[in-house]
């Protein structure tokens, strides 16, 4: 599946002819057949000198844009993220590099996706090689989005016509999906499902090193008298072998705007596991990754490899087909060693097929389901949330107009007892 791109280029220029143009021709066309029909010498030479003047035009604008174009050494953009965020504002600096310090009028392009479908406004400045455009971008949705060719204009200076071609290569921008904070939140379901399958056992401090406390943090793991000491409290580091790695997983919908939801979800709760420390495996669609713990590979990079995996997702062909992923994914889960049994899940109404592949995840005591009514069907959302839970699942069916942090709280509430 391929999931929201544009990679096709945008437009590679236009010509227009200004309303004086038109005139200007439509007038010299409208002398030469008069001149000629009346036989006037005097009439049919001002017709030419008329259409002349637009031949001239034509020509200087083809020859300033064969100029600019060959003055043109490279073209460099630099993004700011380098990987933006749907719905956060980003900035872009594109460079024209030309010989002989040349300075032709230049302007950009972007994909609608990121601009707000409107055109881009860019602060242009010279530079001693080129010139020099920056410009902000506010993408709206996940995926790859182009940017660019530049555009160089040439104008002619009887304000007849103008013209833009392309210059230099475009290139492209991944969008991650916007997310939501659900640390805490989750924190405290992994809290929950390791005292389901361990009880309270606690890690040995000679095993573990000390850290601050962080929001989503298991208070089983405060080590009380460092905290004492310290003025602060102090948790427990252990290795990221000892954390209790957990799976997200998914099933994409055929609905775009639910694909969007459904992918927001598993970013968002995958993101709450890697912040609280704890590795995690990442089933959505073809996305089937392993992002480390914070505190192996560092909490930006195993943020990165998670939302990455989400910018190319699509919906599913139709609905056998996100059926039949969450089945894979799930017969994948419940084959993986004990150890690994933390499981999240995010669908909507699940085929037998699927829920038969789930049910064997519930019984180690951690597998915790967000069921989302999909277009009205709150029946059909109870029902797999109540099969789920006779198989030892925690689930909750978000309710309307409930925001993914609400839900989440609310399946927090379930699995406490």
């Amino acid at each position: 599946m391929t999931g929201p791109r544009r990679d096709d280029a945008l437009a590679g220029g236009e010509t227009v002819v200004s309303p004086r143009g038109i005139g200007l021709a439509g007038a010299g066309g409208a002398l030469l057949v008069a001149g000629i029909g009346l036989g006037s010498t005097g009439l049919t030479l001002v017709a030419l000198a008329v259409l002349a003047c637009v031949g001239l035009s034509a020509a200087w604008i083809w020859l300033s844009l064969a100029r600019a174009r060959r003055a043109v050494v490279e073209v460099r953009r630099h993004a700011n993220p380098p990987t933006l965020t749907a719905g956060l504002p980003g900035e872009v600096i594109a460079r024209l590099v030309t010989r002989g310090g040349a300075r032709p009028r230049v302007r950009e392009q972007a994909a609608p996706e990121l601009t707000g479908g409107g055109p881009t406004r860019a602060q242009v400045s010279s530079m001693p090689d080129g010139v020099q455009l920056r410009y902000r971008l506010t993408p709206q949705r996940r995926g790859r989005w182009p940017l660019g060719p530049l555009l160089v204009r040439a104008e002619d200076p009887f304000g007849l016509a103008w013209a833009d071609r392309a210059v230099g290569a475009g290139a492209s921008v991944a969008v991650w999906p916007p997310v939501t904070d659900l640390t805490h939140a989750t924190g405290a379901l992994l809290g929950a499902a390791e005292t389901a399958r361990d009880g309270a056992r606690l890690p040995s401090p000679d095993d573990a090193a000390l850290r601050d406390y962080r929001d989503g943090d298991d208070l089983r793991r405060v080590h009380w008298p460092s905290s004492a000491r310290r003025g602060t409290l102090l948790v427990r580091s252990e290795e990221a072998a000892n954390r209790s790695p957990a799976t997200v997983m998914g099933r994409l919908p055929t609905d775009p705007e639910a694909v969007e939801a459904a992918i927001r979800a598993v970013a968002s709760i995958a993101l709450g596991v890697v912040d609280c420390g704890h590795p995690v495996h990442v089933r959505l669609g073809e996305a089937n990754l392993v992002a480390g713990d914070s505190h192996a590979r560092g909490r930006d990079v195993a943020r990165s490899v998670v939302l990455d995996a989400m910018v190319d997702l699509a919906p599913a062909p139709d609905e056998e087909a996100g059926d039949a992923d969450l089945a894979r994914h799930a017969a994948a889960a419940a084959a993986a060693p004990v150890e690994h049994g933390i499981v999240f899940a995010v669908l909507d109404a699940a085929a037998d097929s699927t829920l038969a592949a789930l049910a064997p995840l519930g019984a180690r005591g951690g597998a915790f389901a967000l069921v989302s009514p999909a277009d009205g069907g709150r029946p059909a959302a109870e029902r797999t949330a109540a099969r789920l839970a006779a198989h030892g699942w925690t689930a909750h069916v978000a309710g309307p107009g409930e925001t993914l942090e609400e839900s989440w709280t609310a399946l927090v509430g379930t699995a406490r007892p």
